[in-house]
């Protein structure tokens, strides 16, 4: 199953036209010409590991994703923790409650560095209950991308899950469901950059039952895509058996995968940010 799983991923990673850290996959220019990068890690059973994917150097991210493949056809027990910009990459955290190894994929979408800092804001998600929390860009600049950070993940099969984390008005937003009986703090990150603010580009598939399901959104002629983010519905009002699998860049554009592990079909939605060329 690792073979067969790393083969499954290498394949998705070379899909995307990315470079893979330690690997030798074509790379994919962006609009600044500075290419996607990706990073992988074997999880081990029983931990957490991280997938760093980091920036060439004068670089660092505008956005960035994961690839989760054990929950690509199944409910999983690979938790992403985390998948957020850090120093001039990007980093997802996962912990493996499997009893094998499993590959966990970082990727970032790289620009020139900007010295604007990481916009950041954190929320106690209350027991039973749904938190939400977003954070916003400064005046002058606009959102570029963002991510998230659930504590509780880092170390366990958590069930504080992360619903949503995508583009809010010039910021980023994130929501999650707590199932257990006590408090646990999600943080949000947003990454701003000296560009004009474009419309946000979005869409939705319903996923059926005991199946797969994937969506993309591309940005419009003019422009490229910078980041982007995901929103399961069925993660609002409770502990869901629908779950994120990939939240990824797609040529100009970003991909959703999510597993549908319940008996009636649920919406899933990819959002894009965009910027001008």
């Amino acid at each position: 199953m690792r073979i067969k799983n790393f083969r499954r991923g290498l394949a998705a990673a070379a899909g995307l036209g990315v470079t893979l850290a330690g690997g030798a996959v074509p790379a994919h220019a962006s609009a600044s010409s500075v290419p996607v990068r990706a990073g992988m890690v074997i999880v081990e059973p029983g931990t957490v590991g991280s997938a760093v994917a980091p920036c060439p150097d004068g670089a660092a991210p505008t956005g960035g994703g994961f690839l989760n493949i054990d929950a690509l056809d199944s409910t999983s027990d690979v938790v992403t923790a985390m998948s957020r910009p850090v120093g001039d990459g990007w980093q997802v955290t996962a912990f493996n409650a499997t009893a094998v190894p499993q590959p966990v994929y970082a990727y970032a979408l790289c620009a020139p560095a900007t010295g604007e800092p990481i916009r950041a804001a954190m929320v106690n998600v209350q027991p039973g209950a749904q938190g939400a929390v977003d954070v916003g860009c400064e005046a002058g600049t606009s959102v570029t991308g963002g991510g998230f950070l659930n504590i509780d993940a880092l170390d366990k099969a958590s069930d504080v899950e992360i619903a949503m984390s995508h583009p809010d008005v010039n910021g980023w937003g994130i929501s999650a469901f707590n199932a257990t009986t006590a408090p646990h703090p999600v943080f949000v990150y947003a990454i701003c950059a000296p560009t004009p603010r474009q419309p946000t580009r979005a869409a939705m598939v319903n996923v059926q039952p005991g199946a797969q399901g994937t969506v993309g959104v591309a940005c419009e002629a003019g422009t490229s895509v910078t980041g982007g983010g995901f929103l399961n519905i069925d993660g609002l009002k409770g502990a869901s058996d629908v779950e994120i699998a990939a939240s990824r860049p797609d040529g100009n554009g970003w991909q959703v995968t999510a597993f549908n592990g319940t008996a009636a079909p649920h919406p899933v939605f990819v959002f894009a940010t965009c910027v001008a060329d």
